[in-house]
């Protein structure tokens, strides 16, 4: 008999013709000839048990499509209740609750059945136990009254201008005194640079972030179309365009040779990071939640240790490390530079448990490190919770 897939009510007949379809056992002894069994005979066998609601229903439903006339079926294999092997409840072999051994039979059935299990649609009522946290989170610093270059001072501060004026005036003596220079070139007009023209022409730099234009003449532009007086009252071009091609942070010097192994490939801005890396900490302490993860700095031109990922909205770019605060805080990071950068020093701060750990969990270890006596003091558990967004499927937050 030929029956749809897909069919949402079934006569006994039919159940009874799907169930012996299936062929789960393969004993060769088995005599499908043997004489018919009555539905009824089944449902009155001395080894049913009437706990499995799932398949009465089905069972019943069938009688009441037949007005509770006897259906006569063969025997054979299958899933029903009938004598014959197969996943039923028969007396035979199989996965059903018949007396054999093989099978779920006897005795055994009742113990093998476990307790039913509710489940919770609603996640919110699931409540862990979360100990005490025992930081201080928030600025660490009296910001009363901060207007937004006191913030930038926090961060940005005389040190490290002066290291920048410093690099700055030595680079372009060193630029002037060995350097062939054309004499038209705006170079002949160089004259060292201080502090307070430092933190102008970074200003400028960072508006330039705000106001976007296709390129740098464009600032200076005259034209009333496109015309921003704010960079000609600030700075004339010439000199923004010469402090740009002077702007140092490290001292070339000590930088190390381009076939040394291990070199330290941020060499041109460690100073800068370092400085940053200290600051981000000294200014704010994070919170309970905190998060580690990979970010990328969108960069689109030559350089060796670009990295693409796909997934990000910025697939080309600079690879860091951050961790951060609920709050979107950086607290500490860590640029990425390659896959055979050197990472001895990193592996130097790191405890020796921390030994055996992968290159992911080394990083994840130092990014920790100061938050460790803070978060570990007493019993902490890590919940990861899933949650459904309409364009993303599922995704997990830490």
């Amino acid at each position: 008999m030929s029956l749809p897939r897909r069919q949402s009510r079934l006569t006994a007949e039919q159940v009874i013709d799907e169930i012996y379809r299936d062929q789960d056992s393969d004993d060769e002894d088995f005599d499908s000839t043997n004489s018919s069994v009555s539905l009824r005979e089944l449902d009155n066998s001395e080894d049913d048990y009437s706990t499995d609601e799932e398949e009465d229903d089905v069972l019943q439903s069938g009688e009441d499509h037949q007005h509770g006339d006897d259906v006569v079926v063969p025997r054979g294999r299958g899933r029903g209740r009938g004598q014959a092997r197969g996943r039923g409840r028969g007396q035979a072999r199989g996965r059903g609750r018949g007396q054999q051994i093989r099978g779920r039979g006897g005795q055994r059935g009742r113990q093998a059945r476990r307790p039913e299990r509710t489940w919770l649609d609603n996640a919110d009522q699931f409540r862990p136990s979360v100990p005490e946290f025992q930081g201080n989170p928030g600025v660490k610093v009296d910001v009363t009254n901060f207007k937004p270059a006191d913030f930038f001072a926090l961060y940005i501060n005389d040190d490290l201008l002066n290291n920048f004026v410093i690099q700055t005036n030595l680079y372009a003596e060193e630029y002037i005194r060995t350097t062939e220079i054309p004499p038209s070139s705006r170079v002949h007009r160089w004259v060292e640079t201080d502090v307070g023209e430092m933190k102008t022409f970074i200003g400028l730099c960072l508006l330039m972030g705000v106001i976007k234009k296709p390129d740098y003449n464009s600032y200076w532009s005259t034209d009333p179309l496109i015309r921003t007086p704010v960079f000609s009252a600030a700075m004339p071009r010439d000199r923004f365009l010469l402090l740009l091609k002077f702007w140092h942070i490290n001292d070339n010097r000590n930088l190390p040779p381009a076939d040394e192994p291990g070199r330290d490939r941020l060499f041109k801005i460690r100073p800068l990071l370092d400085h940053l890396f200290e600051k981000f900490q000294e200014v704010f302490e994070p919170g309970r939640d905190i998060a580690i993860d990979e970010s990328i700095l969108m960069w689109k031109g030559r350089l060796i240790f670009k990295q693409y990922i796909p997934l990000k909205r910025a697939r080309f770019g600079i690879k860091s490390f951050l961790l951060c605060d609920s709050s979107g805080y950086t607290y500490r990071f860590r640029v990425y530079a390659g896959k055979d950068e050197n990472t001895i020093a990193l592996d130097e701060n790191l405890p020796q448990s921390a030994s055996t750990l992968g290159r992911s969990g080394k990083e994840v270890m130092h990014l920790m490190l100061p938050l460790i006596p803070i978060y570990l003091t007493s019993p902490f558990s890590v919940f990861i919770r899933y949650e459904r967004r309409p364009s993303q499927g599922w995704q997990r937050q830490r």
